[in-house]
């Protein structure tokens, strides 16, 4: 036997035995010392993810219905402290604060994080973004860390922004199973903060990302939200019943950009330049059902428009709804978006 099996054979000799050991319960609890009897299940390697909801635990996919766009984990703040939309303006400094966690039994010395600024958009594509910065991190095992992005909005990204993150480490093989398009109800690495505030009587635009699907009927779909939000402190939620079939939505057409396709090993990353596709004709989406809007999405960045009519809003008052997308045939959302709606 040579020198390097024999070193080889003896780390993973060492390594069945650190998870034999550690896979028992008492042991756990007598090396924690702290009287604790609830000491979670042992997993012999790193667990990385950013929460898209207050109780997410990592577990994917997450179950149908939640509003997965506005992750607690991900705050824009400026000087005055943490802002509630992710609305940016020109020639600002702002940092922008993610939460990282890492609920397994391994250290991860060498974890990855790194943020994207993209137009508000349902699904993500790195074509259509644009990188704010990357970091490299330790987390310990069972804890988390707080990463900050600084950086200096320009006159081109000032506005309705939405902010992407993601955390994966190659060094425990703990990364997304896509590196272009990103998922975060059916992928923990990733987590986005899409929440902009608009006045009402404008049209707001926004994209919708398909990728990986042929060209496809989807359902876009308004909902009013009335309960009261810990993050829109300065309103007072609207409780009347808004007509949401007063709004419509169009297909700007303009020019679009081509999805990559799926890179789902981090060998086979590879940059490539986004296809414009040229298309000038607008297009209403017909409203097939209550609040509902049906239309053929191609497998392209889709540049929408939302006419928001005049709602009568007084100052203060405000309207959160929440636009989402949804495969009409199992019924699960994409993607979304949440605007609250101001005088």
């Amino acid at each position: 036997m040579s020198d390097l099996e024999f070193i080889k054979n003896l780390k993973k000799r060492v390594r069945e035995d650190y998870d034999i050991f550690h896979s028992d319960k008492d042991n756990r609890k007598m090396l924690k010392m702290d009287g604790n009897d609830d000491i979670p299940p042992f997993t012999g390697s790193t667990y990385l993810y950013i929460r898209s909801i207050e109780e997410d635990d990592g577990t994917r996919p997450l179950p149908p219905g939640i509003v997965s766009w506005l992750s607690p984990d991900i705050t824009l703040i400026d000087s005055n402290g943490p802002l509630s939309s992710s609305t940016v303006s020109a020639n600002t400094e702002y940092t922008v604060r993610v939460v990282v966690t890492n609920d397994g039994d391994q250290d991860c010395h060498s974890a990855t994080v790194d943020l994207f600024l993209s137009d508000p958009s349902i699904g993500f594509s790195i074509a259509g973004s644009k990188p704010i910065g990357i970091h490299n991190v330790s987390i310990p095992s069972r804890s988390k860390i707080d990463v900050d992005f600084p950086f200096l909005v320009t006159n081109q990204d000032s506005g309705h922004k939405c902010l992407f993150a993601r955390v994966y480490s190659f060094a425990t093989n703990d990364y997304p199973g896509d590196f272009d398009n990103f998922n975060p109800p059916d992928d923990r690495h990733t987590a986005q903060r899409n929440l902009s505030i608009v006045q009402q009587g404008i049209s707001f635009k926004f994209n919708i990302m398909k990728a990986h699907m042929q060209s496809t009927k989807l359902e876009v779909v308004l909902t009013q939200v009335k309960d009261k939000l810990p993050w829109l402190k300065n309103y007072e939620v609207y409780q009347k019943e808004i007509e949401l079939g007063s709004f419509s939505i169009i297909d700007a057409g303009n020019d679009k950009i081509s999805i990559p396709r799926k890179i789902d090993r981090p060998s086979k990353i590879i940059k490539k330049l986004p296809l414009l596709i040229p298309k000038n004709k607008e297009t209403k989406l017909e409203q097939t059902a209550k609040n509902r809007w049906t239309y053929e999405f191609k497998n392209e960045i889709n540049q929408m428009k939302l006419n928001i009519p005049q709602l009568g809003l007084k100052d203060k008052e405000a309207v959160p709804i929440n636009i989402s997308v949804l495969n009409p045939e199992t019924g699960k959302i994409l993607g979304g978006i949440t605007i609250v709606v101001v005088q």
